[in-house]
């Protein structure tokens, strides 16, 4: 069988539940909170994650294995 583009799929690097790093931006200051990831998400792809900290909903970038970014 042939492979086609539709075979491949993107590895996720973040899953659903996983306690990861949110890096909230603003400017040139990075903060670093505790966050938990409410789907599973691929380098690059916004998910919701909820901060541990305040309990709020955020949509952030997946930017690596464990992280993600959100500009504020």
């Amino acid at each position: 069988r042939e492979l086609r583009m539709a075979d491949l799929k993107e590895t996720p690097v973040v899953l659903a539940g996983q306690t990861i790093d949110l890096r909230v931006l603003r400017g040139q200051v990075c903060v670093t909170v505790r966050a938990v990831a409410r789907q599973d998400g691929c380098l690059g792809q916004n998910i919701p994650v909820k901060n541990e900290l305040t309990g709020r909903l955020v949509n952030a970038r997946v930017a690596g294995p464990g992280y993600v970014e959100w500009r504020k």
